[in-house]
């Protein structure tokens, strides 16, 4: 526990979680469940779970979050501990005082207590100047974005205020529809690159009753729906003539489920991108990535990211 002039910052743990709740609700308007909170949290690549700080008033008010969540990157035969940046939330009534830059570096000093080697992260457009020009983050290579299809018959919007049912409706139709898949190693691992280690954690992190992996012409593909849109996460083979045969599959669910599009993020230099580049998609401006190394001996530069790896997929 630190005092920081008006504020105290307090470390995450179960017994405070409704105080995220409570700002997840003033700064983005929803309020997700303890359940999932609790989820994102416990599985995680670290002993110590509940990397963050809650900012209290002295009154104990809470007023802002930081928190990371520890994964693994692989590169050159070697896992390294690192984490991803994760929610960033300041009530209105406390912005611009200097909380997200304060609350961040007094994690980033409890992950080098940890072992945790580096910080990575995928900032939004608010976030992203603090982080580079406060945090000291370096910008990486960014993600790429490929649209395989845009439905124009998007049913989808009937349903935009009970978008959520939709979607789970349609998740259950096609895991119904589908085999069930297998978990898989990141298909960047058949580069020479760093990637996000996708281990049993990994998808454990990603239980959500919308995202699923199933066997499409006998492949593992993990896939993601959301609002309007089928999300390929990542595909387990490098067989050129069976991604046109899945995405062509893809395609068909996506008009038949009336989904707006089927899209694909990737860095330019991702195992994945370099074969469905081929297919000709639309490609657009993704997130940013950056990373800041804790330990300086770190022989990590750059990351061959997917949107799966984001943690919001």
């Amino acid at each position: 526990m630190e005092i920081n002039e008006e504020y105290i910052f307090i470390r995450l743990e179960r017994s405070n979680i409704k105080d995220l709740i409570f700002l997840y609700k003033y700064c983005f308007g929803f309020e997700p469940s303890e359940d999932e909170i609790l989820s994102k949290h416990l599985n995680c690549n670290s002993s110590e779970k509940f990397i963050g700080f809650v900012a209290y008033t002295v009154d104990h008010f809470p007023a802002a979050y930081y928190g990371v969540f520890p994964q693994l990157i692989h590169y050159n035969n070697k896992d390294y501990l690192v984490a991803q940046s994760g929610d960033t939330m300041t009530h209105p009534d406390h912005q611009k005082k200097g909380l997200f830059v304060a609350l961040a570096k007094h994690t980033y000093e409890y992950c080098v207590h940890l072992g945790i080697q580096a910080i990575f992260g995928f900032p939004n457009k608010n976030s992203y100047p603090g982080f580079i020009n406060k945090l000291d983050f370096k910008e990486t290579t960014r993600l790429i974005g490929f649209t395989f299809y845009e439905n124009r018959f998007e049913l989808s919007r009937m349903f935009k205020r009970s978008n959520s049912k939709y979607n789970r409706f349609i998740s259950v139709l096609m895991k119904t529809f589908f085999k069930s898949g297998q978990t898989f190693e990141n298909s960047n691992s058949k580069s020479n690159l760093a990637y996000v280690k996708h281990d049993e954690i990994y998808f454990n992190s990603k239980n959500k009753k919308n995202v699923f992996i199933v066997k499409i012409h006998g492949v593992d593909v993990f896939l993601k729906i959301n609002s309007n849109t089928l999300s390929i996460g990542d595909i387990n083979t490098n067989d050129i003539n069976k991604l046109t045969s899945i995405a062509s599959t893809l395609k068909k669910c996506c008009f038949f489920f009336g989904l707006r599009f089927l899209n694909f993020d990737s860095t330019p230099d991702g195992f994945l991108y370099e074969k469905l580049v081929n297919l000709n998609p639309t490609q657009y401006e993704s997130n940013r990535s950056i990373l800041l190394k804790l330990n300086t001996n770190l022989p990590i530069d750059t990351v061959a990211y997917l949107g799966s790896d984001i943690d919001v997929y």
